[in-house]
């Protein structure tokens, strides 16, 4: 496959578009990006000239259309106004065959040069007195980051790479890696129409600019030539100058570095999602074994009672007959009797029983979340249109694996809670969780915080925090794993935290009542529904 890249013959190309421009005023100066230059150009009409000195995309052109200035003007850019405004272009000249070249202003007072070095990573912008010292520069380096210092006030010397020869006298059989001027493309070019015939095109300036999908390139090529090197469906695009072939393919080229950005976006966004889920499935999972093992729990429970009068204090293991005739190795707590132990075997069981259905419930619709999660992330990444990526994008909102609310912002008396122990967190979805860390802390987020359609947590039938999810009037839109976020919240700040699955009863804070007579952080509630969590 062709790899077209804006190498040295592409560079000789707008050299010559330049020189038409030799006596143009220099009349605005532009900050496209922190490492892009824009000037307006004026002879006879507007033509803006635009530099760039990105790593990955180096280029020059000229174009008719104003580039948008996205960013405030970098010290490049101040100082380039305060030197060129109203220059005169004298001259642009490419050195050789290589990927620099030098644009000449002359100033009211003295004459300038502007040197534009692109290459790759080692790219730059600099500006040059009649003394030849640098006085701007896109990138300032010292000797510490690069082997060439470019300093301000210093003498500008060349990038500090060996001297080669141009490509255009090397000859047949020669190794033109020890060539200047040689790119991907200029290898491709020569093994398809020998070195002779591309040196015939480059010297003699045979330039009739096309662009492919894979870029834009001015060599003049047949269509036949162009899709031997590249694909046979190519479709080939002429323009009259090399600039339009840049401008028209850099529009392209956004489109897709945009399309590629916001395709790794969204498979980073739905990973995400999908390890939380993985992360709850095997939790769950965990918690269905224990389930699975409720009756083995009763039933040891039952052989400890029935073998209570042959423990012993301080005995770890009670080996006996289980229900099924094999032998049993049951577990003891030594520091508990034979009934402590038993009951606290039974305990588990109705735990595990209780707990069932809902572990069971959490467990299909999460095993569900995976299947469908891993299907839209097969899909994003696959992706090669903005319509695919948006129809990944409008399932997985619909699914509420991206939806995001932001949380309410805090009025300057919400924001210390006047001193009461109340925290924060943000859940899933972006939904701001507040929880007291204690009785106070629990009455006031209750009674002087929470909204009336806030959703209010708290584990039933024992002491825990007070969890509020704040909803900006908006409860529907409050999603699942965002209450069970907040459940585990008020679980793993109860009584009940070290339990396999904790019931946390939620309701909307307007249900809920501060008991007459009771303490801080006392409350009944009606309307609750309960979610079982593991804390």
């Amino acid at each position: 496959m062709l790899k077209i890249s804006f190498d040295a013959v592409c560079l000789r190309a707008i050299q010559l578009e330049l020189t038409r421009l030799e006596g143009a005023r220099a009349q605005k100066w532009l900050a496209v990006d922190d490492l892009t230059v824009a000037v307006q150009l004026y002879l006879q009409s507007e033509v803006w000239l635009t530099i760039s000195m990105d790593a990955e995309r180096p280029r020059i052109f000229l174009s008719s259309a104003r580039p948008s200035a996205a960013v405030p003007p970098t010290a490049m850019v101040s100082e380039l106004r305060k030197r060129l405004n109203n220059a005169r272009l004298v001259s642009s000249k490419q050195r050789g065959l290589d990927r620099v070249i030098d644009l000449v202003f002359s100033a009211p007072e003295e004459e300038f040069t502007l040197t534009a070095e692109l290459m790759g990573k080692h790219s730059n912008l600099i500006l040059r007195d009649s003394a030849d010292r640098m006085v701007g520069a896109a990138k300032w380096l010292s000797i510490q980051k690069s082997r060439r210092a470019i300093l301000p006030g210093q003498k500008y010397s060349p990038p500090p790479f060996p001297s080669r020869p141009s490509f255009l006298k090397a000859g047949v059989g020669d190794s033109l890696k020890d060539f200047e001027g040689v790119s991907p493309t200029v290898l491709a070019l020569v093994g398809s129409l020998g070195l002779e015939d591309v040196q015939r095109r480059v010297r003699g300036n045979l330039f009739r600019p096309w662009m492919i999908s894979e870029g834009a390139y001015p060599l003049e090529l047949a269509d036949s030539e162009i899709k031997a090197l590249a694909r046979a469906d190519s479709v080939v695009t002429r323009f009259e100058s090399f600039s339009e072939a840049v401008v028209a393919f850099a529009g392209i080229e956004s489109t897709t570095v945009l399309l590629e950005r916001t395709r790794l976006s969204l498979v980073a966004a739905l990973g995400r999602v999908l390890l939380a889920r993985e992360v709850a499935q095997a939790e769950l999972q965990t918690a269905a074994d224990t389930a699975s093992r409720a009756t083995q729990l009763q039933q040891s429970g039952e052989l400890i009672l029935a073998y209570a009068t042959q423990i012993k204090p301080g005995q770890t293991e009670l080996e006996v007959m289980g229900y099924d005739g094999e032998p049993l190795s049951i577990p003891l707590n030594p520091e508990l009797t034979p009934v402590e132990n038993s009951q606290r075997l039974f305990r588990k069981a109705k735990k595990a029983k209780d707990g069932a259905h809902h572990v069971r419930e959490q467990l299909e619709r999460i095993g569900s979340d995976v299947i469908t999660l891993n299907s839209l992330i097969t899909l994003a990444k696959r992706a090669t249109t903005p319509r695919e990526i948006d129809e990944v994008k409008e399932e997985a909102a619909k699914r509420r694996f991206t939806t995001q609310q932001a949380p309410q912002p805090k009025t300057k008396e919400e924001r210390p809670y006047q001193g009461f122990a109340v925290r924060e967190v943000l859940a899933p979805g972006g939904w701001l969780v507040l929880y007291g860390e204690n009785a106070e802390g629990n009455d006031h987020l209750t009674v002087r915080v929470a909204k009336p359609n806030d959703w209010w947590l708290h584990v039933r039938g024992g002491p825990s925090a007070h969890v509020i999810i704040r909803t900006n009037n908006q409860p529907l839109k409050v999603q699942r794993e965002t209450f069970e976020f907040a459940a585990k919240v008020s679980a793993k700040h109860s009584s009940s935290k070290h339990s396999n699955l904790v019931p946390v009863d939620y309701t909307l804070k307007k249900y809920v009542r501060r008991a007459k007579g009771a303490g801080p952080g006392s409350v009944t509630y009606t309307h609750e529904k309960t979610l079982h969590v593991e804390p």
